[in-house]
């Protein structure tokens, strides 16, 4: 039997122990296509799909001067069975789309239709399947998307194994638009293949740049699952939804961009999952947690590969865009957004690398890296700087057990300043091709305060170490940011007594070394009290950036009816450090 068919048999009646058998013959490519979609058709050529529930099956390679196929009905899957679909062969003045259902607004070159389809039609849960191409002709003009779905579509589309390829200025090649509406939604772009050839775009601020977007779908219920796709070139990015609980994963992103906000994967939605990709750009940034006025909660980022560099062509400043290639950045205030377990590297050449930037976050927002490798890496002897951890006007953000390896700065200030950012248990380590000028704690010392940056049991290694800084003194008239950060450490006590049990409710007082209390509490049912202390604290004034020491501390023990050997001991704190205290109890003092 031909390897395109598939024979399944199927029980008539059952009449004691005679059962009827009809051996059923189905081309596999109604198999592709999906059982549920019956009615069959076939297609030669272009024109709308206008029967809801129909499959249609592509038998030959097709084209059209214009657009190609308008979709006018709901649960119609198109299977392309291996052909090629190419659409503005002809010069057009207006969008063309290979695959559409449309909006009225959208102009066409049929004034209010798709290649025979009305506007706006309804057409839910469309599915296009490959094997197969769409492309883009030499005629096309801007906005001529290889898919296309704007107002009206309330679920879907769902694109499996189909390769795009397109070049006109501002086409994406799957673009949906306003998706969801009044009922679930939901979306699917699966195992294709996108060339993306654009080189301009309209408008950066509008996001026209990408390969896959699915815009204005902040509302649907059901998630948008973008997985598995391979995406060369792009203008300005690569994949890029607003669903919430949309899942991005298995894709391998390489835009060529050129233009700024240039990521391979936009995190802008709530309670998105973007795992296990590939971003390696020949030009561009890696993976934005963008807030974007409150709209991404509760999203994870975690274990992907990312290396991003920028080069010195963008077309907005005509050089570089301003810091350079970030590998992960957290902007415009995101709300409990994660990163974890990814390793994210920035290279740096003719332009700066910042392997993890950190912009408007703020402490009640509780945005969250932990696990994470960031590397920024100087390009051989290149001018760009490479900054592994840098921060830029945050009020907020926590690290834990991240390493930074860098090769200009592990921690970075820039202009706009920063405060209250938190790093536990992160290791800094100088990297492989360090800058003449390496520092471990930079700061731009600009028109933005630095203060409250906390650094606690960091591990430093390969020369990198906990003073090391290029921070200046107040200078009104050229450096006149206050700056600040402090070396912490975490320190336990525990009291036991004569029997090896432990001192409850024993009181417990920490002074550093300018006299300030620092801690005051009882020991717990353990005996043990926990607290984190200051080894010293950088900062600048008008003179001078100077190191203000606060150990060794003084540590004071007193319960009533128990005595220590020293009811007073100095300990001083350069590392983690845990004491074990004796005191004899139930003895007169």
């Amino acid at each position: 039997m031909n390897s395109r068919f598939k024979a399944f048999p199927l029980i008539l009646a059952n009449f004691g122990p005679v059962v009827l058998f009809l051996l059923i013959v189905i081309p596999s490519s109604v198999l592709v296509a999906g059982i549920g979609h019956a009615k069959p058709r076939h297609l030669k050529s272009c024109g709308p799909l206008q029967d809801a529930g129909t499959t249609y099956i592509l038998d030959n390679d097709v084209s059209s001067p214009s657009s190609c196929f308008g979709v006018g009905a709901d649960n119609i899957t198109l299977n392309l069975d291996g052909h090629a679909v190419t659409y503005a062969t002809d010069s057009q003045r207006y969008a063309t789309f290979g695959v559409s259902g449309i909006a009225c607004w959208d102009p066409t070159e049929k004034n209010g239709e798709a290649n025979g389809a009305p506007c706006g039609a309804s057409f839910d849960n469309f599915t296009l399947a490959g094997p197969g191409s769409i492309v883009q002709g030499s005629g096309a003009a801007a906005f001529s998307h290889p898919v296309r779905f704007g107002q009206g579509i309330h679920s879907g589309p769902f694109i499996r194994g189909v390769s795009f390829t397109w070049s006109a200025q501002s086409s994406i090649g799957v673009y949906v638009d306003y998706a969801g509406g009044a009922v679930p939604g939901g979306g699917e772009v699966s195992l294709c293949t996108f060339h993306n050839n654009v080189t301009l775009v309209h408008n950066r601020h509008a996001e026209e740049g990408q390969s896959v977007k699915f815009d204005q779908a902040a509302n649907v219920q059901r998630p948008v699952l973008v997985m598995n796709n391979t995406v060369t070139g792009g203008a300005q990015g690569g994949l890029y939804t607003v669903a919430p609980g949309s899942g991005i994963y298995g894709n391998h992103v390489a835009q060529a961009a050129t233009y700024t906000n240039d990521f391979g994967i936009y995190v802008w939605g709530k309670r998105m999952d973007v795992h296990d990709n590939t971003v390696q750009p020949t030009q561009g940034r890696g993976i934005s947690i963008d807030g974007v006025a409150g709209s991404t909660v509760d999203s994870r980022v975690y274990n992907n590969v990312i290396e991003v560099i920028e080069k010195a062509n963008n077309v907005e400043y005509n050089g570089c865009q301003p810091g350079g290639a970030y590998a992960i950045q957290f902007d415009d205030n995101p709300v409990q957004a994660t990163a974890y377990s990814n390793h994210a590297t920035s290279d740096a050449a003719d332009c700066e690398g910042e392997a993890l930037r950190v912009t408007e976050t703020t402490s009640e927002q509780n945005n969250f890296s932990h696990n994470n490798i960031y590397t920024a890496q100087r390009i051989g002897h290149a001018r760009g700087k490479a900054y592994s951890f840098a921060i830029a006007g945050s009020k907020g953000f926590h690290s834990n057990a991240d390493t930074f390896v860098a090769d200009t700065a592990n921690f970075f200030v820039d202009w706009d300043g920063g405060e209250n950012i938190q790093c536990v248990a992160c290791t800094l380590r100088k990297g492989a091709n360090p800058s003449p000028h390496y520092v471990t704690f930079s700061f731009a010392n600009g028109h933005g305060v630095a203060r409250n940056i906390h650094f606690q049991d960091t591990k430093f290694e390969n020369g990198a170490s906990k003073d090391s800084t290029d921070m200046q003194a107040i200078n009104p008239a050229q450096w006149p940011a206050f700056d600040e950060y402090f070396i912490d450490w975490s320190y336990s006590l525990t009291l036991q007594d004569d029997q090896g049990k432990p001192v409850s409710n024993a009181a417990v007082s920490i002074t550093d070394s300018t006299r300030r209390t620092v801690y005051e509490g009882t020991t717990d049912a353990n005996g043990k009290i926990s607290t984190v202390l200051n080894e010293f604290r950088m900062f600048n004034n008008t003179f001078e950036a100077a190191k203000e020491t606060h150990t060794p501390h003084l540590v004071t023990l007193k319960k009533d009816g128990c005595v220590a050997k020293q009811n007073q001991l100095a300990v001083t704190i350069s590392e983690p450090t845990q004491q074990n205290i004796a005191m004899s109890c139930g003895e007169k003092k």
